[in-house]
């Protein structure tokens, strides 16, 4: 799946590289995201819009859902999909707090409620602390969040999850931070921002009250050479082996998570462009996905099986709940 400034939503056949449906969006796309079965696509747009299709049918998508979360004109950039197939995050840039639903279809994706932070999110994600699932959020004034994700619905879901029910940490972190990013497996916390380094933490312990914004932030535990202006996206492969980072330099970062400290370097998208936009791995193929500012995606062949010369089938066993959802009509205007 694609987007892009043209306004459409793609979906591609990788096998032979074809696209098979595109859908129009009022107001450009500015992020999209992925259930776990592959049924569904959630996509965020620049005038706040959330939409929900059902693409069991690769050929004819079908939306199911639409929500505002945001006043208009808030962009719904930052959707993040759990590897678990349990959670997805929906934020802004623009605000200060996220909204954490359900991506299983079984549940109707439900809506839990929303988690307000000290600070715009400038990115969010999920990782694993004391065996736990919580999540983590880079702020605006430069703190890292840590908090626990809420397992139920909040009682009132006009007013944001309690301290008791998502028990928030804190820590100060360098300036110019502006990308998280976490190993649900190992816990480990990257991150990324202006000087040109991933950093290595662990995960905040400071409440809100204690942070000492008069003193130098800590130490990391760790940092490694990145992205010579900036790292743009990331993402774990499914065994959480292999990391991949996709830099506004045009280059893609693979690490192995055994040898963390060895990136290997690829170029891969146009620097003068944007470089890197988005990247993922694939849940059922060794490739990994690029996509970039001067309007191509690319396929990384990574590991040393081969893939299939044939299109992957949909596990017959997926899509029945969701395809039973009716069809909605796009609210306009938008």
């Amino acid at each position: 799946m694609t987007i892009g400034t043209d306004h459409y939503m793609t979906l591609w056949e990788t096998t032979s590289a074809q696209p098979l449906s595109s859908v129009y969006q009022p107001s450009h796309p500015t992020a999209c995201e992925a259930n776990l079965e592959g049924t569904a696509a959630f996509i965020g747009t620049s005038k706040g819009a959330f939409r929900i299709y059902d693409v069991v049918n690769r050929s004819e998508p079908r939306l199911i859902q639409q929500i505002r979360f945001f006043d208009v004109g808030t962009p719904v950039d930052l959707l993040r999909a759990s590897k678990d197939g349990k959670f997805l995050l929906i934020g802004s840039s623009k605000v200060d707090f996220v909204y954490i639903m359900s991506q299983e279809s079984t549940k109707g994706f439900a809506v839990y409620g929303f988690i307000k932070f000290p600070g715009n999110v400038m990115s969010t994600c999920f990782t694993t602390h004391k065996d736990m699932p919580h999540i983590l959020a880079v702020l605006s004034n430069n703190v890292l969040a840590g908090c626990a994700v809420p397992l139920k619905q909040a009682a009132n879901r006009r007013e944001n999850f309690t301290e008791a029910e998502c028990k928030m940490f804190f820590r100060k972190i360098d300036r110019g931070s502006n990308m998280v990013s976490s190993s649900i497996i190992t816990g480990d916390i990257y991150v990324h921002g202006q000087d040109k380094l991933m950093k290595k933490y662990d995960f905040p312990e400071e409440k809100w009250e204690n942070i000492e914004y008069r003193k130098a932030p800590p130490a990391p535990v760790m940092e490694l050479s990145s992205h010579s202006i900036g790292t743009a996206c990331w993402d774990f492969s499914k065994e959480y082996k292999q990391f991949a980072t996709g830099g506004k330099d045009g280059c893609i970062i693979l690490r192995n998570m055994n040898n963390i400290g060895n990136g290997n370097e690829i170029k891969a998208h146009t620097l003068f462009t944007g470089g890197v936009a988005a990247i993922a791995f694939s849940n059922t193929r060794t490739t990994l996905y690029t996509a970039g500012g001067d309007g191509s995606f690319m396929a990384w062949v990574i590991g040393g099986k081969p893939n299939p010369s044939q299109p992957v089938p949909l596990n017959n066993s997926h899509g029945k709940d969701i395809s039973e959802m009716p069809e909605i009509e796009r609210c306009a205007p938008e």
